[in-house]
Order: structure tokens, then C-alpha cells, then sequence
């Protein structure tokens, strides 16, 4: 399988489980599983080199494919499924915007957009807390995510297998 195609998995894998986690058990279980988010902006970001100046193209379609795992895993809870792909489309077009600029920009942003936009929508109310600590563990999901893939890079060269840039 190529690696573009591990990503894509990864990805729409990741949203599809952390939003079945929020949907399932709410506020706080959505700020503890944002850890999780954090390998969606990773693989995000990996996606977006990638895809070049093609990104703009293909991100929608990576959204809705998150959008429908979150549909399939939230029957119960579609208004979760909802606020995590409008929070995903809000958050990547901000990151996007970004991404020439800085990739540590891009992340934060990322996180931001997707933390102030995903509660008020999927739990009907905005609450600090919720907020404050998405934002937090999403960015250091995002840097504790970014050194075990890097970790894993580093160990397949040591190895001999492939050649590619992870991260």
C-alpha cells in the first residue's frame, strides 16, 4: 500500500475513533481523546506536502471521508458527527492558509479553529474548560505524535526500508 494511501487510513481512522469517543461519552472524554486529533494534524500536514498545490482539491474530499466514518460511528450521536466535520473544514482551511508561512503556525491554528468550533456545535454549549484543554492536548498530541512517526522513519532507515520522508 502506498504511503499516501496508509495516510489517508490513518486519518479518516483517527477522527472516525475519536468522535465515536466524544459522542459516546461527552465533554471530557472529547478533550482527553484530542490527543488523538493531534495524529490527524500530523497526518494532515503530511497529506498536505503530498498533495502540493493539489491540497486545496483533495482536503475536502479527506473531510468528507471523516465526515462519513463519523456518521457511521456516531448513528446515535449525529450532531457530534456534524460539528466534527464542519469543525474539520474550519480548522483546515485555517491551517492551509497557514501552511506556507509555518507548520508549527498550521498546527496551532489547526487546533484553535477545530477547539472553539467543535464543542459549542456537537455538545450545544461553549464551555471553557472543554476549549482550554482541547487546544492543549491536540498540540501536544500533535508534537508527541510527530516524534514517534519520526522515531518510526528513523528506525526504517537504520534498517534499510524505504527511503521516504514521514516527517
Amino acid at each position: 500500500m502506498r504511503r499516501e494511501s496508509l495516510l489517508i487510513v490513518a486519518y479518516v481512522l483517527a477522527v472516525t475513533v475519536t468522535t465515536a469517543i466524544s459522542g459516546a461519552l461527552g465533554p471530557l472524554a472529547s478533550v482527553i481523546d484530542s490527543v488523538g486529533i493531534g495524529l490527524v494534524i500530523v497526518v494532515r500536514n503530511e497529506l498536505h506536502d503530498c498533495w502540493g498545490k493539489d491540497a486545496w482539491r483533495w482536503l475536502p474530499v479527506l473531510i468528507l471521508m471523516g465526515t462519513a466514518g463519523s456518521l457511521a460511528a456516531n448513528a446515535a450521536h449525529p450532531r457530534v458527527a456534524l460539528a466534527s466535520g464542519v469543525a474539520f473544514l474550519m480548522a483546515n482551511v485555517a491551517a492551509s492558509l497557514l501552511w506556507t508561512r509555518s507548520r508549527t503556525l498550521a498546527v496551532i491554528a489547526f487546533a484553535v479553529v477545530d477547539s472553539f468550533v467543535f464543542p459549542p456545535v456537537a455538545f450545544g454549549a461553549f464551555v471553557w474548560w472543554v476549549v482550554g484543554g482541547q487546544i492543549a492536548a491536540k498540540i501536544a498530541g500533535a508534537a508527541a505524535w510527530t516524534l514517534v512517526l519520526r522515531s518510526c522513519t528513523r528506525a526504517r532507515r537504520v534498517s534499510g526500508v524505504g527511503d521516504e520522508k514521514i516527517l
